[in-house]
């Protein structure tokens, strides 16, 4: 009877240990294979954040990590936003001071260019009761001559000719009453005190060609109409 009895165990026993072999060799089995598949997943899940249609690497995650933490990616966004929101302010101060720079030199130019620039000089005639504004490139390049009824304006310094500009007279007698007076530009007439005065210039050269300040005198000859539309009466 026992030995009936320790047959039946040992056959039992027998079954239990192949049956725990079995279920170890499918573990193993299973173990193997799950490794052969990680094979072909890469090691690292790169989580991304898109900001201005440019994309960011946030945070890698090992693939051990199931869990991923979405607040700590939405904290580096933020940053990435705080980031580009310091960049565009930073280009802003850039851009103002590079106006405000662009400004006062502007103004530092036109305050220089108008302490270069010599003002006009007006000559007073108080026998005529006239003024006469001229130029700042006339500076010392003129002289003024009154004579009983006439005003003269002529060239310095010429020695073939009185290098004559122009005259003011109301005396028309010496220019046969007008004929012999031509036009020089600008108004032809001025009223002043109740006298009528006449502008022009003698009808032929009041300068030689050949006199050293002939080239000087037709510069200058240019802006003689538009200072004879500033003569006015005072």
């Amino acid at each position: 009877m026992k030995e009936k009895i320790m047959n039946h165990i040992t056959k039992f026993n027998k079954k239990v240990v192949i049956g725990i072999i079995f279920c170890i060799m499918i573990m193993v089995l299973f173990v193997i294979m799950f490794n052969v598949n990680n094979k072909e997943i890469k090691d690292t899940i790169l989580v991304k954040a898109e900001k201005n249609n440019s994309e960011y690497i946030v945070k890698e995650i090992k693939k051990d990590e199931v869990v991923v933490n979405r607040s700590e990616i939405k904290a580096v966004e933020e940053e990435i936003n705080n980031e580009d929101v310091s960049t565009d302010k930073q280009e802003e101060v850039v851009q103002t001071t590079k106006s405000v720079e662009v400004k006062s030199q502007q103004q530092t130019e036109i305050v220089q260019q108008s302490q270069q620039v010599p003002k006009q000089t007006t000559y007073v005639s108080n026998n005529f009761k006239l003024a006469i504004d001229f130029p700042s490139n006339w500076e010392n390049l003129y002289t003024v001559v009154e004579d009983g009824t006439e005003l003269k304006v002529c060239l310095k310094g010429v020695t073939e000719g009185d290098g004559l500009f122009f005259l003011i007279t109301n005396d028309l007698t010496d220019y046969s009453n007008g004929d012999h007076l031509d036009r020089v530009g600008g108004k032809r007439e001025i009223i002043s005190n109740g006298i009528t005065y006449r502008i022009g210039s003698y009808t032929g050269m009041s300068i030689s060609d050949t006199d050293p300040k002939f080239q000087l005198y037709l510069q200058l000859y240019n802006d003689v109409s538009s200072i004879v539309d500033t003569i006015r009466a005072i």
